[in-house]
């Protein structure tokens, strides 16, 4: 490591001093270490939870521009990765097509459904989008319902992802794109599904202009990073989020620390969708909802209808094996309608538009 970097007077005090602890005895040679630790834990401690400047503030406050509530908006969060996110995307994608029935909407000038995928790690999530979320009625050209901002070749994190490559996205390069896209698309939208990457603590991507306080700084060359959470928290108040949970072993845990990771940043979370497995872990969130356990009291209002805000769907055949007829069963089809128009009812409610 390059130590001359650092900047801690008592911290490089006892990193540079090795040479004069070979003359110490073991016990002082011990103590000498122990300080080395726990002045390395006070550092870390200090840049994670120090309290945030104003300019870290300042970039994750909230930022007004997306003020029209009109267009239905849905941050879709996992619980995990490999839970099943762009395959819940795709069939929200497929519902809320047809209940604006877009082919007529969309020959009429009318307003779309559209598909967001801020940052991309590897392969074409909106390719699958593309292939299983539009039904062949749909008229709308492919390329103008779906949506990539950033994409890295690597299959891993972004924070990873933009190392590799040497390819650095900012916080406030996402943002400006982010944005760019809502004022061009907030005319002829109706819904959006931004689809994040990961889970709901993964990293965001990192780059060296991200040193604000609140980054996490574990490299000497300061490609900082955030939590999508945390990235995105500056509209939590004007979208929604669908979880998708971990229907897996230990995805009970998984998903309510998600859960709750999401509504202490503000987050309303209007729906959890889960892929079923052999341990029924639908039965279980609702059981634990119905009982207006802490973590949702403040969503009693959604999470009071558990049997509409929670559901399941069967386990998707595995790959490589098309899912086209997965997509058409009844038990997927008409599930996913009914969810969809929950979070239709439930966003006109929140906004006075019932």
């Amino acid at each position: 490591a390059n130590w001359t970097k650092l900047t801690h007077p008592p911290l490089r005090e006892v990193i540079e001093g090795p040479l004069k602890m070979r003359s110490m005895n073991a016990p002082v040679r011990m103590a000498m270490r122990i300080s080395k630790t726990m002045c390395l834990q006070r550092v870390a401690a200090s840049r994670a939870f120090s309290s945030p400047s104003s300019q870290s503030a300042r970039s994750y406050g909230y930022s007004g521009i997306l003020d029209q509530q009109s267009t239905r908006r849905h941050f879709i969060f996992g619980a995990n990765t490999d839970v099943g996110k762009t395959l819940v995307s795709a069939g929200l994608m497929r519902a809320s097509l047809a209940e604006v029935n877009d082919a007529t909407a969309d020959a009429d000038g009318g307003r779309r459904v559209h598909y967001l995928k801020p940052l991309q790690c590897g392969g074409s999530d909106d390719g699958f989008v593309v292939k299983y979320g539009l039904p062949s009625a749909t008229t709308t050209k492919p390329q103008n319902m779906t949506t990539t901002l950033f994409s890295w070749d690597s299959f891993t994190s972004p924070h990873v992802a933009a190392r590799i490559e040497n390819k650095p996205v900012s916080d406030d390069e996402v943002h400006a794109r982010f944005q760019q896209f809502l004022r061009e698309r907030s005319c002829d939208t109706s819904t959006l599904w931004i689809e994040t990457a990961g889970g709901v603590l993964s990293p965001s991507s990192s780059s060296p202009e991200n040193v604000v306080d609140g980054h996490v700084d574990s490299s000497m060359t300061r490609w900082g990073w955030i939590p999508q959470s945390d990235l995105y928290k500056k509209y939590a108040a004007d979208a929604s989020v669908v979880l998708v949970g971990d229907g897996r072993l230990g995805g009970i845990s998984a998903t309510l620390s998600a859960l709750e990771s999401l509504l202490s940043r503000d987050f309303t979370v209007d729906g959890i969708v889960l892929l079923e497995t052999e341990f029924d872990n639908r039965s279980a969130l609702r059981e634990y909802v119905s009982w207006n356990a802490p973590a949702v009291r403040k969503q009693e209002d959604v999470f009071s209808t558990y049997e509409s805000s929670i559901i399941s769907l069967p386990t998707p055949p595995p790959e490589p094996e098309p899912l086209f007829e997965w997509y058409d069963k009844p038990e997927v089809k008409d599930c996913l309608a009914a969810f969809n128009t929950h979070l239709s009812k439930v966003w006109k409610s929140r906004h006075g538009m019932a």
